[in-house]
């Protein structure tokens, strides 16, 4: 059901906040009696506080949600057809979402490259680790997990459509968010299409590992930067041949099923109310945080 959907999001977010503090206090702590600059071991304490934030929510959720209606979570592996069309999908998407990332980033900061810059200076596997593996378990567990399964009922494309807008704010800065967004629909896509979420995971994973190569092994492109138009303009072929292969490449995962799978999103056609207060108040607060962020940044 979408409200528990919405439910989940509100609790990650107070997970989050709280245990982001919390950190930073301890941190502090360190810092003030073993006089030990903590700077250093921030990025690695910092890739704990998303999984700790999802196992909490999962408890209270498999607490409060004894009886489901389906399981949200079907992991069973993807055949190797589909996994191969699947990473195909994640390589294809580069130039779109970095067209999307380029138009955003000359409107608000780029936080997330930054973010992928500052582990260079540690070894790759580290680097993939924390921005790869991690989120790629983490953030399909939640989205196309716990929330998309609860859109089940849903029309697919609209549920697409909200499980992107979910993921994008869910970065909680307005650059990522762009691409994320668009990178969401296509995820949710993928696990509606292959009825596996490890596929989603597979893809995630794969879109991270492109970005973390670049910035391992081709540090002049894949470092921060403000873009330009004329940056724009010429990522805008490449961008659209992406476009276009990945809906190709969905359609051939499509026609790779003989059914709609059981963690889909929900039967073609059929309709469940979602425009909720719940569903207001997530775009609202996740928003919210993203403003403040933003100006937090500048500041």
């Amino acid at each position: 059901m979408p409200y528990r959907a919405h439910r989940f999001l509100i609790a990650y977010l107070a997970a989050y906040i709280i245990g982001t503090a919390a950190l930073g206090r301890a941190l502090s702590a360190v810092n003030n009696m073993l006089g030990i600059d903590y700077s250093n071991l921030s990025i690695q304490m910092n890739i704990l506080i998303e999984p700790l934030c999802l196992g909490v929510c999962l408890a209270g959720y498999a607490l409060l949600v004894k009886k489901p209606d389906r399981p949200p979570l079907n992991l069973r592996l993807p055949s190797a057809a589909q996994a191969a069309v699947v990473v195909a999908i994640a390589l294809v998407s580069a130039p779109f979402a970095g067209l999307i990332g380029a138009v955003s980033a000359m409107f608000f900061q780029d936080t997330a490259t930054s973010y992928i810059d500052s582990f260079t200076r540690y070894p790759f596997a580290l680097g993939v680790f924390a921005v790869c593996v991690i989120p790629a378990v983490c953030e399909e567990t939640l989205m196309r997990g716990v929330v998309l399964s609860n859109y089940r009922g849903v029309n697919i494309a609209a549920a697409a459509v909200i499980n992107g807008l979910f993921f994008g704010l869910f970065h909680m800065n307005f650059q990522q968010a762009a691409y994320a967004f668009a990178l969401g629909i296509v995820l949710a896509y993928i696990v509606y299409y292959t009825g596996s979420l490890v596929a989603s995971m597979l893809a995630h994973f794969t879109m991270n590992a492109f970005s973390v190569s670049l910035a391992y092994f081709m540090p002049a492109r894949g470092a921060a930067s403000k873009a330009a138009w004329s940056d724009v303009i010429a990522i805008g072929r490449p961008a659209a041949v992406s476009l276009f292969m990945i809906i190709l490449l969905l359609r051939v995962l499509a026609r790779m099923r003989s059914a709609v799978p059981e963690s889909a999103a929900g039967a073609e056609g059929l309709g469940r109310k979602w425009l909720t207060p719940s569903f207001v108040v997530v775009v609202l607060l996740y928003a919210g945080v993203c403003v403040l962020f933003e100006v937090m940044g500048r500041a």
